[in-house]
């Protein structure tokens, strides 16, 4: 049986004006990303200092499994649970894997990015 967290909880919004923008700005914004997706206008990156780069260029993008370091959360047994979850293996299978077979984050950066341009690839 699935346990149950604080974050699954769905609050029920008041169907608010302001709801209902979000929801259209979030449809429109997929859609972007969708066409976008279908025509190869992005590239893909990882969040990675000059120094940090360096490092990929010279041994190659590593994990948190392999350098227990991360941007993100650096939380071994956590991303364990989720990696194991998703992988569809027992947790017990999942962390016998070897570190470099586990997966290696990065994300999607579109060019002309107007929605997050922090985000967009130089053209």
């Amino acid at each position: 049986m699935r346990k149950t967290h604080p974050q699954d909880f769905v609050f029920e919004n008041s169907g608010s004006e302001r709801m209902q923008q979000m929801r259209a700005k979030t449809f429109e914004t997929t859609l972007k990303r969708m066409q976008q997706l279908r025509s190869g206008n992005f590239r893909i990156a990882v969040a990675a200092n000059v120094k940090m780069r360096a490092e990929i260029l010279k041994f190659g993008l590593k994990n948190l499994h392999q350098t227990n370091a991360t941007f993100g959360r650096n939380d071994v047994s956590l991303r364990n649970t989720v990696e194991s979850h998703l992988a569809g293996l027992p947790l017990e299978q999942y962390t016998q894997l070897p570190a470099e077979f586990k997966p290696k984050y990065g994300f999607l950066r579109f060019e002309n990015d107007g929605d997050f341009p922090w985000l967009a690839a130089p053209p």
